[in-house]
């Protein structure tokens, strides 16, 4: 055998075993929020993950999306998530102003874990601080609406991590690069099969 060409014999099923073989899976970023309680179904998207700068009284995270409400888009959602410090509320929601005035706090197992990492600026910022890294905790959680004017709600949260997976090839394309490389090992076979032959290499003009 010619070194640097495979026999069709083994080549061919390692062939199949890539093309058959399952797209892998890649994890999302994104993080939907489905949020259920007094009648009222308020859906939308964060991302998973984000650094908080360098502060040393900093306890929260502030984030705004797009937000439906009962199957109503159009709205904003502003959010305060607390991290696990001096036993605040877990997160606070700013919402149309039928729901409750506009403005649920919630009371719960806190949504978000977190580390901390070297200050991303540190010629601005206290030596002794770092920034922290949070990330959302998916699950479902029961939190509780604590208002100072009505009585408390019980809501249910989930938090479900989008999941983005690479695209199955069509059948066309899959069919045309199966042929294409079944055809590299027709020409690989003719090559072992004449040995004395001599092949030019091609070279391709651009």
């Amino acid at each position: 055998m010619s070194p640097g060409i495979m026999s069709p014999g083994i080549a061919l099923p390692a062939l199949l075993a890539i093309l058959l073989a399952p797209p892998p899976a890649h994890a999302g970023t994104i993080d939907d929020f489905t949020l259920v309680g007094d009648g009222n179904v308020i859906t939308y998207s964060l991302p998973a993950t984000a650094t908080i700068p360098d502060h040393p009284h900093i306890v929260s995270l502030n984030a705004t999306a797009p937000m439906i409400v009962n199957g109503v888009s159009g709205y904003s959602e502003l959010g305060t998530y607390f991290l696990p410090f001096l036993n605040p509320p877990d997160m606070t929601l700013l919402v149309p102003s039928s729901i409750d005035g506009g403005e649920l706090t919630f009371y719960g197992p806190y949504l978000l874990s977190f580390y901390t990492i070297p200050s991303s600026d540190p010629m601005l910022s206290n030596p002794d601080n770092d920034d922290i890294v949070a990330t959302f905790v998916p699950g479902t959680y029961s939190i509780t609406e604590e208002s100072f004017t009505a009585p408390s709600v019980n809501y249910t949260l989930t938090i479900t991590p989008e999941v983005a997976t690479v695209a199955t090839p069509e059948p066309g394309s899959l069919m045309l690069f199966s042929s294409g490389a079944l055809g590299l090992l027709g020409i690989a076979s003719r090559r072992h099969s004449l040995p004395t032959r001599k092949f030019r290499r091609a070279t391709t003009r651009h």
